[in-house]
């Protein structure tokens, strides 16, 4: 049973609001509808961050900042979808506007991703899973069949 609070956070998803070359940027979390089309924007980013999940290792910024920078479009996309605001506005800020958009970004959506790459993960393994399966069972009928 809920206490009420994760109810809530899924009735009124997390904002953060801040100041931006000189307007208040909202960045809103993903909602169903907008979940739906960051998935579909950011497909290849999800699938290279389940690469990086996937080797095991400690992630360290440099893997992150390689990740996020060989997405760049797709993470303006991702951002613009969250705020609002157009690409070419986000383009053309400052780095050090830019940063804090991307940070403030992935705050409120970054566990919206990392939920989505481990459950490509999952879903991977449980793919691997079943055909080892049925290739281990076909092997066996195929041996048994062989051998009456």
């Amino acid at each position: 049973m809920s206490d009420g609070a994760e109810d809530l956070d899924i009735l009124i998803p997390k904002t953060l609001t801040i100041p931006v070359d000189g307007k208040d940027i909202v960045f809103r979390e993903y909602g169903f509808y907008a979940g739906l089309k960051a998935r579909s924007l950011g497909k290849s980013f999800i699938d290279d961050m389940a690469e990086l999940f996937n080797r095991g290792e400690e992630i360290s910024l440099s893997d992150t900042d390689a990740l996020m920078g060989s997405h760049a479009d797709a993470v303006v996309a991702l951002i613009a979808l969250a705020t609002g605001q157009t690409q070419q506005w986000l383009m053309a800020l400052g780095e050090i506007d830019g940063q804090k958009v991307y940070n403030a970004w992935w705050e409120i959506n970054g566990p919206f991703f990392v939920r989505c790459a481990a459950q490509h993960l999952r879903s991977e393994r449980i793919q691997k899973l079943v055909a080892g399966l049925m290739y281990g069972q076909h092997s066996s009928l195929t041996a048994t069949m062989q051998t009456e």
